[in-house]
């Protein structure tokens, strides 16, 4: 996906929307891919952590990291933390 032009754009243009994205284990590939990691705080499956501080993020390894309106996650044991993090972003969003 993070190859597709239109699905960089969309993901792009979504995140700039200030609406929450949300994005786990190698799904953090896309945002990297997007430019919108730079200067962020993100995390992601251990094994793209050199990806994403290339593409700028600051890696934090830890079950769910949020910045902002983007909530990144590692992996499938951190589901039960994401969904807590996803569900109040969605409830407090302006």
């Amino acid at each position: 996906m993070r190859e597709i032009p239109e699905v960089v754009d969309f993901t792009i243009n979504f995140y700039n929307t200030g609406k929450t994205v949300a994005s786990i284990c190698h799904g953090p590939q896309l945002l990297a891919a997007t430019g919108i990691l730079n200067g962020v705080n993100a995390t992601g499956v251990s094994d793209i952590q050199e990806e994403l501080e290339a593409a700028g993020a600051f890696y934090i390894n830890e079950a769910v990291v949020v910045d902002n309106n983007l909530i990144t996650s590692r992996d499938p044991d951190d589901i039960p933390s994401f969904i807590v993090a996803v569900a109040d972003a969605v409830i407090n969003q302006k």
